[in-house]
């Protein structure tokens, strides 16, 4: 009996025994299988540099020294593997004396950065899950020097400092998701790293070396956004009003796509070229998770000056900051179909200026109210919208200082006028201003569209950057402070730059100027037009799938249509943007911001316009 026991004891030992060999093997079989590839994939190498070529810094480096006589460069007196490495006292500046780590040891009064990465090509760690940053470091420093690896994301450098000596080559390892000061940095658009040496203590070391620099990070992909079902409607508008773009934008990827922007363009054939075709203006897209869309629609002038030819209306979505340009993928789509603007019946233009003749001012008063810069014609940088010529705020020079040039900058503290005017709109059944704008500003610095008629100048103010041309177009029945300027006599118009803002931008650049009017017995009646705002009960209710929400308005107005859910959580706003008086629809296809389908029951839609607000209850049934 006691011999089967132990028998059977020393078995139960022998299986616990090859349980962990049991691992093993099922572990190297799963991998060789690579029936889990995710547990066995290598980080991607972003750099991989030994300095082997003895050059420094050359691209992806940055050398700078702003102390000293001496700073990092590739020698042979140390290195891990090979036979060079990167040694903070290589570099000579000012004929200084060669230096030997071993027998000169670096130099007093020194500040030295080797700069991983460039201003203007950074590290990219976007859509990274994991990284690190890994580097063989032979250091001897005096006390009261200072040797730091660094990280800046964009707010400053921070990371960690490498104190006392170690005369033997050690692999230091820094995660890129917990890097000192910074924390996590994987998710950043543009990150650089340095090794920053500082001496200020006068007694003899070597130094500081460094081999073997890597860069590593798990990259997960980009999103990818894809526009379809673009349409407009209606197919033929006439000049200065307005047609209604939809469609859906679908992120078609795993990753996020958080900053986006779908700018409509309007392209003589079917392909959409930025450069080259008519921007007509740009629609926010919500942040989009993988596999998400959603469903956009949106008003836009059909430009005064535009061409009376057909056109194709084109989407080109901006993915902002999520996507760099040369991974941006299916951004662009053109409709089949062609847009025909029509002339606006029964407009007389009062000034039509694209400023190509060479003449300006001509007809405008240019003057400054500060500073020595204003208004000119200007041939540089960005060229006129549709030819040559365009007016820049800062190319008239009334002082002794030096003339401007777009590519330098406008000037502080000036305030500048190019105003035209005053004209007739006494007999105006309406009257718009319209133009191409294009502007950089420092925050702070403003363009303004201005309008008097005899009791001060109020505007329209521009403030932040479009960095290409944007049509605007503004209605003179409808401007601040003055409400309508029709029926006056004496109405003038300007353009009005200010800075006060120290930094350097472009400015702003103005072109294709159309101030028009239309005249008694072409416009429709005031008689016809509604007397009051008022929002309809929505048709049909209940309903399913969809529903139209019709409203009216006595004049133009800043509209906002929005629908709720009966905890008052919003749901999708249907309108955001300035709207024509008169009689409007639109519909509801009972989806929410994302275009998720909304399960039935009771919903709200609350209309805003101007002072005015109303809301109304309907009913989603299954």
């Amino acid at each position: 009996m006691n011999g089967r026991s132990n028998t059977l004891k020393w078995m139960v030992i022998g299986c616990l025994l090859l349980l962990p060999l049991i691992s093993i093997f099922a572990q190297g079989s799963l991998n060789k299988g690579g029936d889990n590839p995710k547990e066995i994939m290598e980080l991607e190498t972003v750099i991989d540099q030994s300095f082997e070529a003895g050059v420094f810094p050359g691209s992806p480096w940055q050398l700078l020294t702003p102390e000293g006589n001496y700073g990092w460069g590739p020698g042979t007196a140390r290195a891990s593997d090979g036979e060079y490495s990167l040694w903070c006292a290589k570099k000579r500046y000012n004929n200084a004396e060669k230096r030997r780590p071993a027998v000169d040891g670096y130099a007093n009064g020194m500040d030295t950065w080797a700069i991983l990465g460039t201003e203007a090509d950074p590290i990219d760690l976007r859509n990274c899950v994991s990284g690190e940053l890994s580097f063989y470091l032979w250091h001897k420093i005096a006390v009261g020097d200072h040797f730091y690896v660094y990280a800046n994301p964009g707010s400053g450098w921070k990371g960690v400092e490498y104190v006392g000596q170690n005369p033997g080559w050690e692999k230091k390892t820094l995660d890129l998701a917990a890097w000192p000061g910074h924390g996590n940095l994987l998710g950043q658009a543009s990150v650089r790293f340095a090794f920053y040496f500082k001496s200020n203590a006068s007694v003899v070391a070597e130094g500081v070396f460094i081999d073997k620099v890597v860069l590593t990070r798990d990259f997960t992909g980009w999103p990818d956004l894809v526009i379809s079902n673009l349409s407009f409607s209606p197919a033929s508008q006439e000049v200065g009003e307005k047609i209604t773009i939809s469609g859906t934008i679908a992120n078609t990827e795993t990753n996020a796509a958080t900053v986006n922007e779908l700018k409509v363009y309007l392209s003589k054939d079917q392909n959409i070229d930025p450069n080259e075709d008519i921007y007509m203006n740009a629609v926010q897209v919500p942040r989009l998770e993988g596999g998400e869309s959603t469903n956009f629609s949106k008003q836009f002038f059909v430009p005064v000056s535009l061409p009376l030819e057909n056109f194709y209306v084109g989407g080109f979505v901006d993915p902002g900051n999520d996507v760099p340009e040369e991974n941006e993928n299916n951004n662009t789509y053109a409709v089949s179909s062609a847009f025909s603007p029509q002339s606006a019946a029964g407009y007389e233009d009062i000034l039509r200026d694209c400023f190509e003749t060479d003449n300006y001012p001509g007809p405008w008063e240019r003057y400054k109210e500060a500073g020595d810069y204003s208004w000119d014609e200007v041939m540089n940088n960005v060229t006129g919208y549709d030819g040559d010529y365009s007016i820049w705020c800062a190319r008239k020079n009334y002082g002794a200082g030096p003339s401007l040039v777009p590519s330098n900058g406008y000037a502080n503290d000036m305030s500048a006028w190019s105003r035209v005017g005053p004209f007739d709109l006494t007999d105006a059944e309406a009257a718009d201003i319209s133009f191409y704008m294009w502007t950089q500003q420092v925050t702070g610095d403003k363009t303004q569209v201005e309008a008097n008629f005899g009791t001060g100048w109020e505007s329209y103010e521009y403030k932040g950057d479009t960095n290409q041309w944007v049509y605007q177009q503004l209605d003179l029945s409808n401007w601040p402070v003055h409400g309508s300027l029709l029926g006056n006599n004496a109405v003038s118009i300007a353009f009005h730059f200010s800075s006060n803002a120290a930094g350097t931008a472009t400015g702003t650049y103005i072109d294709n100027v159309v101030i028009r009017k239309k005249l008694p017995g072409t416009a429709v009646q005031r008689k016809n037009m509604p007397e009051k705002f008022i929002l309809d009960q929505n048709s049909p209710n209940p309903f399913n799938p969809s529903t139209t929400i019709s409203y009216t308005l006595p004049k133009a107005a800043d509209v906002r249509l929005t629908v709720y859910n009966i905890f008052g959580q919003e749901v999708v706003t249907l309108v955001d943007e300035n709207v024509n008086a008169g009689h409007q629809t639109v519909t509801w296809d009972g989806t929410d911001h994302r275009g998720l389908q909304v399960s039935s029951g009771v919903y709200f839609y609350r209309l805003k316009a101007g002072s005015f607000t109303a809301m109304k209850k309907m009913i989603l049934v299954e």
